[in-house]
């Protein structure tokens, strides 16, 4: 039998301008805000002295199109992307944009996003 932990740390809240990429080419520069946490998640069978312990960085946040467009299909399901935003420190992180917040402010095109920290 194992038993599984769950723990999720905040480790850097960010603020920027930045821009993203799709297919390798920039479509829009955004104002971004994003929070990166640590998940971490611990496995440990009965009889086994040692635990097995697993991590990722998770990425959640928000981005404004200043300029540009991202162009989403209005009927998309779930997720749209992958895209990938370019930090304005020159991080880059891969993220999908939840099709239910293209609906929130269509006007100033501003989008939930939720994606990968494994670069940061």
């Amino acid at each position: 039998m194992t038993l599984h932990r769950r723990g999720r740390q905040l480790i850097e809240a960010a603020e920027g301008i930045g821009q993203v990429l799709i297919e390798g080419k920039a479509v829009a520069k955004v104002n971004y805000t994003l929070f990166v946490e640590m998940l971490e998640t611990g496995a440990k069978s009965f009889g086994i002295p040692r635990e097995i312990r697993l991590k990722h960085k998770s990425v959640t946040g928000k981005i404004s199109v200043t300029d540009g467009s991202l162009n989403l299909p209005a009927d998309a399901a779930g997720l749209a992307g992958p895209l990938l935003l370019v930090m304005q420190d020159g991080r880059r992180v891969d993220f999908f944009i939840d099709s239910n917040s293209t609906e929130t402010n269509p006007v100033r095109q501003e989008y939930q996003i939720q994606g990968s920290g494994n670069r940061l």
